[in-house]
């Protein structure tokens, strides 16, 4: 997952988008990935693993193009967001939400006449993919949404909205956005989200080995 500086640039790729995993890749861990980026400046990239059963996450930064100023994170609150034909809502449970302590996103997708979606499609084999990245892009977090009744993992053939659920724990207080990507009728929609994150109970520690 890459994201520009200012998060306002999202890319989520895999290696087998574009070909297929060969076991020369797989015996030497060496992977390609390619894109075009529409501007340049600064971009963190996150990259997922898993090997031997383990899950890892390592993060780098690299320059397309000139180096710039850093730019600069728009603190836009609002919960409510229109992507395409459909509008994207946020709320979360507790309403404040607190370092090291557990909270609930609950996302409602609705047409913009307020009616409730109920065609949305797994993308990816999950409701929903959410990625979490602190505003200084220090801290990067992965994980799935959840529909009641089905669980992380859905048949392609399944179809379910107006609700989806997701649960993360932010490490530390600040300023935090949450980028949930699900499809419907084989496109992908991305509706971004900014959260304040207040000083809680919990600590960093906690907060990492509970999430996923």
């Amino acid at each position: 997952i890459i994201v520009s500086d200012d998060l306002t640039q999202f890319y989520h790729i895999h290696p087998e988008d574009f070909g297929p995993i060969t076991d020369e890749m797989k015996k030497t861990g060496s992977y390609f990935l390619q894109g075009a980026f529409i501007r340049e400046g600064r971009y963190a990239l996150a990259l997922n693993f898993l090997h031997k059963n383990h899950e890892g996450v390592v993060r780098y930064g690299f320059t397309v193009g000139s180096d710039r100023e850093p730019a600069l994170v728009k603190k836009d609150l609002s919960r409510t967001k229109q992507v395409d034909d459909l509008v994207i809502s946020l709320a979360t449970e507790p309403e404040n939400i607190r370092a090291g302590e557990e909270s609930h996103l609950q996302y409602r997708v609705t047409n913009p006449d307020g009616e409730p979606i109920a065609d949305l499609e797994p993308y990816l084999g999950a409701p929903m993919h959410i990625a979490v990245w602190s505003f200084d892009l220090e801290y990067f977090l992965h994980t799935h949404g959840e529909v009641a009744g089905f669980g992380h993992e859905l048949a392609s053939t399944a179809r379910f909205g107006p609700n989806i659920d997701g649960h993360v724990i932010f490490p530390w207080p600040g300023l935090y956005k949450i980028i949930g990507e699900f499809s419907r009728g084989g496109l992908i929609y991305a509706a971004s989200f900014v959260v304040d994150v207040k000083p809680g109970s919990g600590t960093m520690s906690e907060a990492v080995s509970h999430n996923h």
